[in-house]
């Protein structure tokens, strides 16, 4: 049995020792997301809101499912909650930018980006939403700030930026150092809509496949 089938089982034994476990329930969540069930991780991600209705990230990590799945008016939502419990919660404007991103509001999209009190977010949140806006020479600079400072540890999220450009090669370049750097990120490869140009191509089957998961 492989890593993932002795997970799965863990988490289904915890879940029926008490199924209404909050951290069982967000596992499960995390492991039906990575597995590219994205209705079945918010079933258990909205049981882990319920079961854990203080927890600030509780709601972050349903926004992240929400929008994976196109649910965008309920992430905005989610992080408002996570927010409002905790107004110091990490990222929450950098997956405001994201979910208005993906909604195709790129100038309220980059507001939101240059919120964000951390500068890998900002510099991040730059590059994608200057290409969405047709800013070549700054979202260049921004894409090129952000591989400077961050390539040690966020070599998945450099790749996210390569694949909204469209530049096929140099994400997965990007994707393959973040695997070998042991990124967790690389966990959501499979759902990720900002990797989605890649999904037609053959080595995003063969890159799933060397993390384990269904292609």
């Amino acid at each position: 049995m492989g890593a993932r089938g002795a997970a799965r089982d863990q988490v289904t034994r915890a879940l029926e020792l008490d199924p209404n476990d909050a951290y069982a329930l967000a596992w499960a969540g995390y492991l039906a997301s990575a597995l590219g069930n994205d209705e079945g991780a918010l079933q258990f991600l909205e049981k882990h809101v319920a079961a854990d209705p203080l927890n600030a990230y509780a709601y972050l990590y349903l926004s992240n499912t929400q929008r994976r799945a196109g649910r965008f008016n309920e992430a905005l939502e989610a992080i408002r909650i996570a927010v409002d419990l905790n107004p110091a919660v990490s990222d929450a404007q950098v997956r405001i930018g994201q979910v208005l991103l993906e909604r195709g509001e790129a100038a309220a999209a980059l507001a939101e980006f240059e919120r964000d009190n951390d500068e890998e977010n900002r510099q991040f949140g730059r590059a994608l939403a200057y290409h969405a806006l047709g800013r070549k020479p700054e979202a260049d600079q921004a894409l090129s700030e952000f591989a400077t400072r961050s390539s040690q540890k966020s070599a998945f999220y450099i790749a996210e930026v390569h694949a909204f450009r469209g530049e096929l090669n140099q994400a997965f370049e990007w994707l393959d150092r973040a695997y070998q750097q042991r990124e967790i990120s690389c966990t959501w490869v499979k759902t990720e809509p900002l990797l989605k140009n890649l999904w037609p191509d053959p080595r995003f089957k063969a890159f799933l496949r060397k993390m384990n998961l269904p292609a």
